[in-house]
């Protein structure tokens, strides 16, 4: 390998050319998708990175994403762009009522009764992943 600016070059230079083009162009296309978990990597990337290494890192999380796909016989499942907040939530409060205080707002919250960006059990949610097998071309049985 040949160093570069002190560092060794990235694994990314050793993917096929064609390979890494085609993720590119699908992490593109991603990034420009509404209501999707790429796209709210994407931004989340972008923001701190800029957005051609947020491309970079939407096109390896396809690629780990297609990986566990084709070793695990499922289906994807979008995590959805609120992943990111439901991780740790009580985090995610604490921050945004931090930064309405550093803008001049006085905050008082109380939790909502039913809210619909909330999951209540997460484990649930995981073991529904596991169980799907495929039986057919667009059919899947619970075991």
């Amino acid at each position: 390998m040949k160093p570069w600016l002190g560092r060794w070059w990235p694994r990314w230079e050793l993917a096929p050319s064609n390979l890494r083009t085609a993720l590119t162009e699908a992490a593109w296309a991603a990034s420009k998708t509404n209501n999707t978990y790429l796209s709210a990597l994407f931004r989340r990337i972008a923001a701190r990175c800029g957005k051609k290494r947020a491309v970079v890192a939407v096109a390896h999380s396809i690629a780990v994403s297609a990986y566990q796909m084709v070793k695990h016989n499922q289906p994807y499942r979008d995590l959805g762009p609120n992943h990111f907040d439901q991780i740790k939530p009580e985090q995610t409060t604490q921050r945004l009522v931090q930064r309405l205080h550093r803008l001049g707002y006085e905050v008082s919250l109380t939790k909502a009764q039913n809210s619909a960006f909330l999951i209540t059990d997460t484990a649930s949610a995981t073991v529904e992943m596991r169980v799907f097998r495929p039986v057919g071309p667009s059919t899947y049985s619970l075991t």
